[in-house]
């Protein structure tokens, strides 16, 4: 690595406050020097400041801690690949009545779940269905 800043500033140009390892992250962006001095609002706190997630963000990185809607839905789907822990989280999810009002706005997932209600019903008739136990209330 060619250290900070990467644009040829000396260490004295450095933002004060600004820890080295936002300074190591940000050097990766092309324009470092200008982005440093403008950082974002903690979600917090509600003051301007850099963290080393910020910074990761700010240069493209993914980073460990989600913060945006978008990236606590991935982490989310991310968690539920597995079909059987999906359809358990969505149960308890839809167990929340302001959480089912709100994603059977979503025309899509409506139509989902009616198909789905369908589909029981039909495997009921059958006689086959199966005990999963995870439709329960608490």
């Amino acid at each position: 690595m060619g250290g900070w800043p990467r644009d040829g500033r000396t260490k004295d140009q450095r933002q004060e406050g600004v820890s080295f390892e936002v300074h190591r992250i940000l050097a990766s962006a092309p324009d470092a020097y200008e982005l440093i001095q403008h950082p974002p609002a903690n979600e917090r706190t509600g003051r301007r400041e850099w963290s080393g997630d910020a910074a990761k963000r700010a240069a493209g990185w993914s980073t460990a801690t989600p913060a945006t809607v978008e990236e606590k839905v991935e982490a989310i789907r991310d968690l539920a690949l597995d079909e059987q822990m999906a359809a358990q989280a969505a149960c308890d999810l839809l167990h929340r009545p302001e959480v089912a009002f709100r994603a059977m706005r979503d025309r899509q997932a409506r139509e989902l779940v009616n198909q789905a209600q369908f589909d029981q019903a039909d495997l009921a008739e059958e006689g086959g269905e199966e005990e999963w136990g995870g439709g329960e209330r608490r």
